[in-house]
């Protein structure tokens, strides 16, 4: 059984007693106390989400892989949409979005106008590169490329991510997508 005790600021204790442990001896209670901080009262108190994030911008992405079920080395086209939702511009602050490295799909150094484009071992970076973008904006990250199941079958995802708080943008809970792609020998 847990009782959750509010303190200040929106935080609390929730206390959860333990298995009594019996002895001849004595009696011995355990009780763990966990805090919880609660990041604001709207939370608390279950505002709509416009509420929530009025003034913030949202930063989402959408990934859509064609074809996503290849067989053999296979050319894909990857396309990763980048959207404002709450119809707020964001700040000037630097906007990244980051694509996990799978080393059997060939990234290309792709031509993209309003991105830079950099890359190490782990991680293919998207960084865009005309300051504040706009309210209820769109922009799209396309890339022509391959795909090599290196005589494998199986699944494998590919992720897209906006850095939390990009642009200054307050709702991190959307921030990622995924697309499958389904791989034959």
């Amino acid at each position: 059984m847990f009782k959750i005790t509010p303190i200040q600021n929106g935080s609390f204790i929730m206390i959860k007693k333990s298995n009594e442990y019996k002895s001849e001896t004595m009696k011995l209670r355990l009780y763990f106390i966990i805090f919880l901080q609660i990041f604001s009262y709207s939370v608390i108190q279950a505002q709509p989400e416009q509420e929530s994030y009025k003034g913030c911008p949202d930063l989402t992405v959408v990934v859509t892989m064609l074809p996503n079920t290849v067989m053999g080395i296979s050319p894909i086209k990857i396309d990763v949409a980048v959207r404002e939702l709450t119809g707020f511009p964001t700040d000037s602050s630097t906007i990244t979005v980051r694509i996990p490295n799978d080393p059997r799909i060939t990234f290309p150094i792709p031509n993209l106008p309003n991105w830079d484009y950099n890359s190490n071992f782990a991680v293919h970076n998207f960084v865009y590169n005309k300051g504040i973008f706009p309210a209820n904006g769109a922009e799209l990250i396309t890339i022509y490329t391959s795909y090599d199941p290196n005589g494998s079958s199986g699944r494998t995802s590919l992720t897209a991510t906006v850095i939390p708080l990009s642009g200054g943008e307050c709702k991190i809970i959307n921030n990622s997508d995924a697309e499958l792609l389904v791989y034959f020998q």
